[in-house]
């Protein structure tokens, strides 16, 4: 395939969260991308607007990693104590950091790409305005599963396969114009949706060029908006499970192997076990929870009444 970004010099600005490791992910294999004389990453901006871990969220990190290894061994306890963020990966190849909030009023440089993976904003039309390509990193497949926790809602539907999409970004949340997907089969072994991140991520990292280039190729589609397609908030997955009385044991269990728990009066329990002599009854048994939040009961509500987690 010809080159479509050879004859300009691109000016990349990635944003993302500073200890996400999507983000962290993705941007250690862009910096590493060989193509370097057609463009350059002129910003790294962190969307949390957060340096560092202080030590209150170190250890809370900890002990979620003891914990919660599984989960952990996708995130990997080291990015999550910060020894990979954006902040230090800045700082290590000498490329210009920012937060968002003061990234606002910078110029922009011409022929410039805005690339979001990890990030967590909804940029206005003012601000994607000022970039001739602003590209979004998708979870899942564009348009039919737009918003939060697609990626497992993919894997709960019984889909044979999860996605991820890139796509370019307007006004509105998930509706630009996908300009690069690509599959992964559902193995029914291993449901949990941090793994097919991880893969997903990788992946990504893989294509660089490819998504660029489809970037530049269909840029006449950028403001393309998709009609079709669900959308899931934080609201829909926190009132998923309002009325337990409504679901099956067997199907609860399903959901917490995908997602890692489930949120119920407002804590996100991950791990339950069947108690039918007491529990709280659902549609065909009665359970008792045993983890919230990767923690104990009682590890839990001592740290909390520490204030050691939020």
């Amino acid at each position: 395939m010809k080159n479509l970004i050879n004859h300009k010099k691109y000016y990349i600005y990635f944003i993302g969260t500073n200890f996400s490791p999507i983000s962290t992910i993705f941007l250690e294999n862009l910096i590493r991308f060989k193509n370097k004389s057609n463009y350059e990453i002129d910003f790294i901006i962190d969307s949390s607007n957060i340096k560092k871990i202080d030590l209150k969220n170190k250890f809370a990190r900890f002990l979620y990693f003891f914990f919660n290894k599984r989960y952990y061994n996708f995130l990997t306890l080291l990015n999550y104590l910060g020894k990979n963020s954006l902040f230090i990966q800045s700082l290590k190849n000498e490329i210009n950091f920012s937060n968002y909030n003061d990234f606002l009023n910078k110029k922009i440089k011409q022929n410039s790409i805005l690339i979001s993976c990890g990030g967590n904003k909804i940029f206005k039309k003012k601000f994607l305005n000022k970039f001739k390509i602003a590209i979004n990193y998708h979870h899942s497949k564009i348009p039919e599963f737009r918003g939060v926790y697609t990626n497992g809602f993919e894997i709960l539907t019984n889909k044979k396969n999860t996605y991820f999409t890139w796509h370019y970004i307007n006004k509105k949340i998930d509706k630009g114009f996908p300009i690069f997907e690509e599959k992964i089969r559902i193995n029914k072994k291993k449901q949990s949706m941090f793994f097919y991140d991880l893969l997903k991520i990788k992946k990504s990292s893989k294509n660089i060029q490819r998504i660029l280039e489809s970037a530049v190729k269909n840029i006449d589609k950028k403001k393309f908006e998709s009609k079709k397609g669900n959308y899931y908030s934080k609201k829909y997955f926190k009132n998923y499970f309002n009325d337990l009385k409504k679901i099956n044991y067997e199907f609860l269990e399903k959901f917490i192997r995908i997602f890692g728990g489930f949120y119920y009066k407002g804590q996100f329990i991950t791990k339950i076990i069947r108690n039918n002599k007491k529990g709280i009854l659902l549609l065909n048994s009665k359970i008792e929870i045993k983890e919230i939040k990767n923690l104990p009961i009682l590890i839990y509500k001592i740290l909390n009444f520490l204030k050691l987690i939020n």
